[in-house]
């Protein structure tokens, strides 16, 4: 059922990253576990034992938690499709807040001075607009609009899948004057605006490090 699932709704009403997300805990945790179950016997306790044996190989809980809620989004798909009277009960483990950690505005300005050439302008970018990391990632010289002085974020790239950015709606943010000077420089009519050697979209790992 999992499977029948995944190709007949999460393939339907799911971005690319969030199905290839659900694809792999699918694939890696859910089916390997719950796979030889009938899916009207699948209990509480093991659901409970799933959580044990995941937090035990070293999974936090926040990660634990996103296999619940594929799990429990399947489930409930299959009260309907398969008319099940009853589903177990799914125990979200608990996760501490998350921790934010702000640049103060030297601590920016020293960011930006060590610095160079696209790598400043990125950290520009990000600092005076508050992008995401896949937005940045996904920017497009068309999506500048030097006239008006206004970026449009339209996609965002996530797990290497390019996707609308979050909550699937377009946003327009001022493009200030510190960024406009900084991006004329390498200004074009189209492609991405950071890009490797070969234009082609710089990956996230390399961005981290």
């Amino acid at each position: 059922f999992a499977w029948t699932w995944f190709n007949v709704y999460v393939k339907n009403n799911n971005k690319l990253s969030e199905i290839k997300s659900k694809r792999s805990i699918l694939k890696t945790h859910l089916v390997p576990f719950f796979g030889k179950r009938p899916i009207n016997q699948i209990t509480s306790l093991q659901v409970e034992q799933y959580k044990t044996l995941k937090i035990g190989s070293g999974l936090c809980n926040k990660s634990v938690n996103n296999h619940l809620m594929v799990l429990g989004k399947c489930l409930r798909t299959a009260i309907e499709w398969l008319e099940l009277e009853r589903i177990p009960k799914i125990q979200k483990l608990k996760v501490p807040p998350q921790k934010f950690d702000f640049l103060t505005v030297e601590e920016s300005e020293l960011l930006l001075k060590h610095a160079k050439g696209m790598w400043h302008d990125m950290i520009l970018l990000a600092l005076k607009t508050g992008l995401r990391f896949g937005e940045i990632l996904a920017l497009d010289w068309s999506d500048i609009n030097w006239e008006s002085g206004v970026i449009t974020v339209r996609r965002s790239i996530c797990r290497d899948v390019m996707g609308s950015p979050k909550s699937n709606k377009a946003r327009h943010i001022p493009l200030a004057k510190e960024i406009r000077q900084a991006l004329d420089v390498r200004k074009k009519r189209e492609g991405q605006v950071f890009a490797d050697d070969q234009n082609r979209h710089l990956r996230r790992d390399r961005l981290r490090r």
